[in-house]
């Protein structure tokens, strides 16, 4: 696909999608300090997303790890915020990618196949979503592999959505040279294509904010009718705001040098992981 056509599903053609008010919204793929490449703890989350922005969801995704999204339950629950104002998450490292696995009732192991991933996410009450696809610098997984997962005859073994819009993709990809550098191929317009084209009746849509940072600005948002995301979800009920003026200028280039930064982490991590399983 050319860039001309790739052109009308750029994340920009969301804008004109108003938050609608009588629609439940959640602050999905989040990162945490020191349980994963984040800097700001799961208590500042709580703090921002649901206090200062008044979310009616946080979702904590640290990397092969649910620590971050429990002690976020923990501090909204002691706040006052009841147990369903956070949900358990985890941004599993797969042979294939990354997914987010979201409601899960304990770990997922990490380096085995998109199917398997999604398998275990399923047996522990979870739901699986494709992250950030055709990110191949974060590890998007590509659009022939999550083809290929969704036939499978298995439906446990298929994925429930996608992150059809990455925030810190796109706010990679509007730092300048370093954007054009880093993310040229335009990964969450070629995600929105994979889903209007491909599947839309299959997938359902979210918008995953990848917040590293310590601002949490809250650009990306999911939307739903009624209180239960898990069933708004199964019915694909799902959209998708995008709020570009909360991260402009100086908080662009903020966003991006936290970005670098969890990646270093990330990469750094995986060596010592590697390292001591004897892996290569």
């Amino acid at each position: 696909m050319n860039a001309k056509e790739l052109q009308r599903y750029s994340p920009y053609a969301l804008l004109g999608t108003p938050v609608d008010i009588s629609l439940s919204t959640a602050a999905i793929h989040n990162h945490t300090k020191p349980y994963s490449d984040g800097f700001a703890s799961p208590e500042a989350y709580v703090d921002t997303v649901l206090g200062e922005y008044g979310v009616d969801l946080l979702i904590i995704t640290d990397h092969n790890s649910l620590k971050g999204s429990e002690k976020a339950m923990e501090y909204a629950v002691h706040l006052g915020y009841g147990g369903d104002r956070v949900m358990s998450g985890v941004e599993v490292t797969t042979s294939d990618g990354h997914v987010l696995a979201i409601g899960v009732d304990g770990e997922i192991p990490r380096d085995r196949s998109a199917e398997e991933t999604n398998y275990l996410i399923h047996k522990k009450h979870g739901l699986s979503f494709v992250a950030h696809p055709q990110l191949r610098f974060a590890k998007g997984m590509r659009r022939e592999r999550i083809r290929k997962v969704m036939e499978n005859p298995y439906k446990n073994r298929q994925f429930d959505g996608l992150e059809g819009l990455n925030g810190s993709g796109e706010a990679m990809r509007n730092t300048f040279l370093l954007g054009t550098l880093l993310f040229p191929e335009n990964s969450n317009r070629e995600a929105l294509c994979l889903w209007e084209q491909d599947m839309v009746e299959r997938l359902a849509l979210i918008g995953g904010m990848d917040e590293h940072g310590k601002r949490n600005m809250v650009t990306v948002l999911t939307q739903y009718p009624g209180h239960d995301f898990r069933e708004a979800i199964k019915k694909r009920q799902t959209r998708v705001i995008y709020l570009p003026e909360r991260l402009q200028g100086k908080h662009a280039f903020e966003e991006a040098g936290y970005m670098i930064g969890a990646v270093l982490k990330t990469k750094y991590t995986w060596y010592m992981h590697h390292k001591r399983i004897g892996g290569d």
